[in-house]
């Protein structure tokens, strides 16, 4: 809100600026996400080229990667659906 001893313009700056964070710490977050998605997916990855099937219906360290990559999955599909596409090409463009 702005007064009378502020000058013209801050508070509109003000505005632009929480909005810049926001979008900032938006593509920060996905960015984080996305490294720790495809970290989790290569550990899956390495325990199906090394384990029989069996083995892996068996094991709790595969379940529980495999539960937090559909985590991560559905964290990032929702972070996507919020961003344009110049947040998109943003994020894409730091991976």
């Amino acid at each position: 809100m702005s007064t009378d001893t502020e000058p013209a313009g801050v508070v509109e700056d003000e505005s632009f600026f929480r909005t810049l964070v926001e979008k900032l710490r938006g593509l920060s977050s996905f960015g984080d996400q996305s490294r720790q998605f495809f970290a989790v997916s290569r550990k899956i990855a390495t325990l199906e080229s090394e384990k029989r099937a069996s083995e892996l219906e068996d094991s709790d360290t595969y379940r529980q990667l495999v539960a937090r990559r559909e985590e991560l999955d559905a964290d990032l599909d929702d972070a996507v659906g919020g961003m344009d596409d110049d947040d998109l090409e943003a994020a894409f463009r730091d991976l």
